[in-house]
């Protein structure tokens, strides 16, 4: 399922409403969002909205000191985790998906 999602800035608010507002659209679903490694998809925001409405009893710490929110890579493994029900997939540092596809469909 896709939703589109334009707008003119690109904040962690913003990916975390557009996220909300394609959730919502099925909210017992389970999701998997593939994202790159820009840092609005690895956010406080996002995973303050992914433990206090899909996870319970998560203790997230303090950002850039302790836990869950303590960097960028301990925000993205807790998001990443296969249990939650809303989950995030990265694509790897140096590629993009949109480059996969391309070589894929041109060697048709």
């Amino acid at each position: 399922m896709e939703m589109p999602y334009l707008n003119a800035t690109r904040t962690e608010d913003d990916f975390v409403e557009a996220v909300k507002a394609l959730v919502s659209t099925d909210p017992d679903a389970a999701w998997t969002f593939i994202c790159d490694g820009l840092n609005t998809h690895k956010s406080e925001a996002l995973a303050r909205f992914v433990a206090h409405a899909y996870v319970s009893g998560v203790e997230l710490g303090i950002k850039g000191k302790t836990g869950i929110l303590k960097s960028m890579e301990s925000r993205a493994e807790f998001l990443y985790n296969p249990c939650h029900r809303i989950r995030f997939v990265y694509t790897p540092k140096h590629s993009s998906w949109i480059v996969e596809r391309h070589i894929k469909s041109s060697g048709d």
